[in-house]
């Protein structure tokens, strides 16, 4: 996955970097760094991603907010 396609996943999920960091229990600046091509994304990231509609997306995010 691209930083591109990773940025056109959250908007298509409706998250933001900080959202999607919460979600993954992932350090926010890493998230960052992915979405600019500092860094290499995950696959399994990409994956979770692909798999998701934004209502899951939502969900993940406040159980990851309670815990």
């Amino acid at each position: 996955m691209t930083p591109d396609l990773l940025r056109a996943e959250l908007d298509r999920l409706g998250i933001t970097q900080r959202a999607l960091s919460v979600m993954i229990d992932a350090n926010y600046r890493t998230v960052r760094r992915w979405c600019s091509g500092g860094m290499d994304i995950p696959k399994a990231v990409m994956l979770l991603l692909e798999g998701l509609d934004p209502e899951d997306a939502s969900d993940l995010i406040r159980e990851a907010r309670r815990a």
